[in-house]
């Protein structure tokens, strides 16, 4: 499965994609997944893939923190194994958070965010839940 595989479409924009990862061990995590197909470096982007990517990332922070109030934010860029440009935002949370009646407890809270557990698993139906749930917050915005 690509990498791309693993992520769920929010929202589309001239620029950027925001996007769910299925794997939200860490509750409301996303990627900001630049449209550009050659974009490899977050520091050669132009002037308009910038301006958008800080809109849409400054929109998405306020976001996750109004729905689950994560005690931090983690944003990553590596790109070590998928090269082209994205970034990830991962909420970290001190204690549990409840949604659809399930439990998320961030058990690497206090520590770098990976390596994040690849065999969390939660429903379709539940990944479904939270990306609606965040695009309807991300409209309001």
């Amino acid at each position: 499965m690509n990498n791309i595989d693993k992520l769920l479409l929010i929202k589309k924009y001239k620029y950027w994609k925001v996007m769910l990862h299925a794997n939200q061990c860490y509750l409301g995590r996303c990627v900001l997944w630049c449209m550009r197909a050659d974009a490899t470096d977050l520091f050669e982007i132009n002037e308009k893939e910038k301006n958008e990517f800080w809109n849409i990332s400054k929109k998405l922070n306020k976001t996750i923190k109004h729905l689950w109030h994560p005690n931090k934010m983690n944003y990553a860029s590596l790109a070590n194994r998928t090269p082209h440009l994205h970034v990830h935002f991962i909420p970290r949370y001190k204690s549990e958070r409840m949604f659809g009646d399930f439990k998320f407890l961030d058990v690497r809270w206090g520590k770098n965010y990976a390596p994040y557990d690849k065999s969390f698993k939660i429903s379709d139906e539940l990944i479904e839940k939270i990306r609606s749930t965040i695009l309807k917050k991300f409209e309001e915005q």
